[in-house]
């Protein structure tokens, strides 16, 4: 064993320098060879995990852009009250809105108030996927939309937790007929302000489908207090916001035909809705 321990060694020191130089620089290049190819395939194989991810957010986001379109299609449906024109008119202005628009053309969504919470139950689902697949502008325009339809249903809620002031409920026949009448006239005071909501939404959809990028802006609307500050931007400038007191005072008007009160009685129960509502307004503050 020693002997072929000696004979090796010595063949060794028989081998030139520039030979040893040789194979350390041929070793070296095996080893960056080797670790290069690890790396890049490393880097490669990430790149491609990360570009199928990609690849199904925005299959993802193509599938939703269709089903908006489908849900807005579906309630694109449109209601006339020409018909009923004078009559409108003058429930709009027994509540001082002067509305003297020869179009009487509104979305049927709005005046048909049993289908409101369906509507919205539609917008929430499609809001909390979107959250995480849709681009920023869809998002801000869906997200709006969800928001004008909770403001308008409002009203019915309102209604719906009211006590007369002999501290008995409304009837259910009574708030259903109120409620039929108000949203008939109200859907004409918010129908372009809420078409202007629903086409801005169709508008973005259409253009983000022809310009795919998986990039967002910044706009995080996951954030409570992002879409708080974009249902605080909606409230101050829509119609809805404009025509509220009025709108407030149209349903206490219609409640009390319904409950054919006149003279001192309808003072007094329209005065009974009003501090129903500063305390709510009071509550809500607080």
């Amino acid at each position: 064993m020693e002997g072929i321990k000696e004979a090796y060694m010595q063949l060794a020191g028989q081998i030139p320098d520039y030979i040893w130089q040789n194979i350390a620089e041929l070793v070296g290049t095996l080893l960056a060879s080797v670790l290069l190819a690890v790396i890049t395939t490393y880097i490669f194989n990430r790149h491609q995990e990360i570009q199928k991810v990609k690849g199904r957010v925005m299959q993802f986001r193509m599938d939703m852009y269709q089903q908006l379109i489908d849900f807005l299609k579906k309630y694109d449906r449109m209601i006339s009250w020409e018909n009923d024109r004078e009559q409108l008119l003058e429930g709009l202005r027994m509540a001082d809105i002067d509305f003297e628009e020869e179009d009487t053309i509104a979305a049927y969504i709005l005046s048909d108030y049993q289908n409101h919470k369906a509507y919205l139950e539609s917008l929430d689902q499609f809001c909390i996927k979107g959250i995480y697949i849709l681009d920023d502008d869809t998002l801000q325009s869906l997200l709006s939309l969800k928001i004008y339809i909770m403001n308008y249903q409002m009203f019915s809620d309102l209604l719906d937790g009211y006590e007369l002031r002999n501290g008995r409920s409304v009837e259910e026949d009574i708030r259903k007929r109120v409620k039929e009448m108000f949203y008939q006239y109200y859907s004409v005071v918010c129908a372009q302000d809420y078409e202007e909501v629903v086409r801005k939404l169709e508008r973005n959809i259409h253009k983000k489908r022809t310009q795919l990028k998986l990039e967002r802006h910044g706009k995080n609307y996951r954030k409570i207090r992002r879409r708080k500050k974009l249902q605080d931007e909606l409230w101050k400038r829509s119609d809805f916001v404009r025509y509220l007191p009025n709108g407030l005072m149209l349903m206490a008007i219609i409640l009390c035909q319904e409950l054919e009160y006149d003279g001192e009685m309808l003072e007094l129960e329209l005065g009974h809705w009003t501090k129903y509502l500063e305390h709510i307004m009071m509550f809500k503050t607080h």
